[in-house]
């Protein structure tokens, strides 16, 4: 019911007192937070302010529509970039990518493809995988939960692979013998193999081959799993491939060092503040003695630089082939959540004889490692070494399915290694035909 009565004088003015103090103290308030505002503007260095006045003046008065997030990347991508060759900023969409190649690992199914990839044409399902058991050598994937694979863009298989976040998927099948079926499949955790064609190359003497394109966290243990591999095949002496690789995780190219190598220095860093030195354990030398010769080239550098200084430096192995890249520093990786990751170089190493490889730290530096037999090849004979050391090589279970396939449709998927003359010479050195590595 509302009332005819006259307010009281004392609450009316009570109401207006309690009015004007909240208006005041809101006023007073938002004048604090302007002069902190422009308190914190004064403060910021002459630098941020550059940067925030040019940002402001591009954001207002560019021809096209700009995005904020992309000029905030492309600033912090050129800051990085220009300290040295070696540093980098990775935006948001590059995470990714640069997960698989340092941790690596990625979210797949497990399956290498016939090339063209775009057919969908399986050579063999990978070990340890989601698809042993499943997907079979020869096996074409037809769908994806129904969609036809024919209609995706190029990548999109993989990006719906990437992102099920666990669920499982429901692919379409076509056997080699044209039967139609389904699997469900749910992807997981897939190891990006860096260590690749562990092999033996000469059973009576017992030489074992094997390629490392890269070091990722995972390559001591798939390197472990490799030489079992072919202990179990009778290796006797071990030809390591480190050409054409890039490097990667410093630890995982001492860890291999140490394999061979029980005492000692593996390789020193030193950063701007600080200094460190990377020692052997005797426990972890569990190849010490084993017959080694290493294969580098322009292409080798970073850690695998890290390894070769190593071998050579203790005598323990002989190098073959052509001098290395020569990279000598040591790049750390910040990341900024989900954001971004830089990657930043903090220190620079040598090796366990105090040697400095990196072409562009200094001019008086070497530029990285002389092999000790210098074994020179033509470039188009390079590319197609480097192209197949990029390939993969079947698991030696599957080898007889896949010649049977290729039997059946006068296929080549198994192709052979090309002329090759640095791995002859080394197995050349093994047989006494030049001299034999040092011990």
């Amino acid at each position: 019911m509302a009332s005819d009565q006259p307010q009281s004088p004392r609450r009316s003015s009570r109401a207006e007192r309690q009015l004007w103090t909240s208006y005041f103290l809101g006023a007073m308030s938002g004048v604090a937070l302007a002069l902190l505002a422009v308190q914190l503007y004064d403060r910021l260095s002459p630098d941020v302010l550059l940067y925030k006045e040019v940002r402001k003046l591009v954001q207002d008065h560019f021809v096209d529509e700009l995005d904020s997030d992309k000029l905030v990347d492309d600033a912090l991508f050129g800051m990085v970039s220009q300290l040295d060759p070696y540093s980098r900023y990775y935006p948001a969409d590059e995470l990714s990518r640069l997960n698989r190649e340092t941790s690596g690992t990625f979210t797949g199914i497990g399956v290498v493809f016939k090339a063209p990839s775009s057919e969908f044409r399986v050579l063999y399902p990978t070990p340890g995988s989601p698809s042993i058991g499943k997907i079979h050598v020869g096996d074409r994937l037809v769908s994806l939960d129904g969609d036809l694979l024919s209609d995706f863009e190029a990548g999109e298989l993989q990006e719906r692979v990437r992102t099920s976040d666990g669920d499982p998927l429901v692919f379409g099948i076509e056997a080699r013998d044209g039967e139609l079926r389904e699997e469900s499949l749910t992807p997981a955790r897939v190891i990006d193999p860096t260590v690749r064609h562990a092999t033996i190359l000469d059973e009576e003497l017992g030489i074992a081959y094997c390629a490392l394109t890269a070091f990722s966290h995972e390559t001591p243990t798939e390197f472990d799993d490799a030489i079992e591999f072919l202990k179990e095949r009778g290796m006797r002496a071990l030809i390591l491939d480190l050409r054409d690789n890039p490097g990667g995780i410093l630890v995982s190219a001492v860890a291999i060092a140490n394999r061979f190598i029980p005492e000692g220095t593996l390789v020193s860093t030193r950063s701007r503040n600080s200094s460190h030195a990377f020692k052997a354990q005797p426990e972890q030398a569990t190849l010490l003695g084993l017959p080694l010769v290493l294969l580098v080239d322009g292409g080798s550098a970073s850690a695998s630089e890290v390894l070769t200084g190593a071998i050579q430096d203790h005598r323990v192995g002989a190098i073959v082939g052509s001098p290395t890249y020569g990279k000598g520093m040591v790049q750390a990786l910040q990341p900024y959540g989900d954001r971004a990751v830089v990657k930043l170089t903090t220190s620079v190493y040598t090796t366990p004889a105090n040697r400095q490889i990196d072409r562009h730290y200094s001019s008086e530096c070497g530029v990285g490692l002389d092999p000790d037999l210098e074994v020179s090849i033509g470039g188009s004979e390079r590319e197609a070494i480097h192209a197949r050391l990029a390939q993969f090589s079947p698991p030696q279970e599957l080898v007889p399915e896949l010649e049977l396939w290729e039997q059946q449709e006068g296929l080549a998927l198994l192709p052979a290694w090309p002329v090759d003359v640095q791995r002859e010479a080394a197995l050349a050195l093994f047989r006494g035909q030049v001299g034999a590595p040092p011990q």
